[in-house]
């Protein structure tokens, strides 16, 4: 099945080269929900791509166009009932994802830096710092206890690719010391278009700033065509507790359309500095999806 989805994002304090940035998205995606594979290909408009000129707090804006392409898929080869309504399976996933070319008319990097022996004006800072490669693994359990509750609980491997290819090429030795491990679980209580769910993460490693130890609600709410969605989740990082809120709203007019927004904030509680509100995690953003 073939989508579209365009975005536009508003205020971004923590990345000022984000700032009022729009993009479109084209994709395919096939297979079930056990077995699937999604390929797609987008452009971001960034306006306010650019460089603090050192030394000074002016800001030189360099409109920037950029573009990427994303390959995930997942397997499933263990999909087993083991008694009614109770499930196991393994689900093995894979993502490579980043960009192929940045466009604009300075030659210059959100970082400051010319690009000089590029013809094109390719902004190679920016390319370079945009690839992801992973690799997970997840042993699951899931299944209803009844006819409002439901539970899925597992543990997970999910390997950093792109850290490890990156400490590899500084000189690390051991490319495994690169893999997340945790586990995972979450419970869900549904009535009607109400659903809410308990859910919590343990990390036995972590080796990136994507997992962390953390426990978390969610909520959402289904009018039909119309649907609010809210979460709120605490986690354990090397800056202190973090607590991360969001709410967003989606319109569904049919199957192949949807528009909707989103807002999230996160507070962080520092046993040094107290509590303050990160300034990159504030964001608004609005989106819409075709498929067909």
């Amino acid at each position: 099945k073939w989508s579209i989805a365009v975005g536009k994002k508003f205020e971004s304090p923590g990345d000022p080269t984000a700032k009022d940035s729009v993009h479109a998205t084209v994709g395919y995606k096939t297979g079930d929900e056990n077995n699937w594979f999604s390929a797609s290909v987008g452009v971001q408009y960034r306006p306010n791509d650019g460089a603090r000129i050192v030394g000074t707090t002016n800001w030189s804006s360099t409109p920037t166009v950029l573009a990427g392409a994303s390959l995930q898929g997942q397997l499933r080869p263990i999909n087993y009932e083991f008694t009614p309504g109770h499930f196991t399976s393994t689900t093995i996933r894979g993502e490579a994802s980043g960009a192929f070319a940045a466009f604009n008319a300075e030659r210059k990097s959100d970082a400051g830096k010319m690009v000089n022996s590029d013809k094109q004006s390719f902004d190679l800072e920016t390319v370079s710092s945009l690839p992801k490669l992973n690799l997970g693994v997840e042993q699951s359990v899931y299944g209803r206890l009844n006819d409002n509750l439901s539970y899925r609980t597992g543990a997970f491997v999910d390997y950093n690719g792109t850290l490890a290819a990156a400490a590899i090429s500084m000189g690390a030795k051991n490319p495994m010391e690169f893999a997340n491990i945790g586990m995972n679980g979450r419970v869900a209580y549904e009535k009607g278009p109400l659903e809410l769910g308990l859910g919590g993460q343990y990390m036995l490693r972590s080796v990136d700033n994507l997992h962390n130890t953390a426990l978390g609600v969610d909520a959402k709410y289904d009018f039909g065509k119309f649907q609010v969605t809210g979460n709120s989740s605490v986690m354990s990082s090397v800056e202190g507790t973090r607590l991360l809120s969001g709410i967003g709203a989606q319109y569904k007019p049919s199957d192949t359309i949807s528009v909707g927004f989103g807002y999230q904030n996160e507070t962080v509680f520092s046993k040094d500095n107290g509590a303050y509100s990160n300034p990159g995690s504030n964001s608004f953003y609005l989106k819409a999806g075709f498929k067909f």
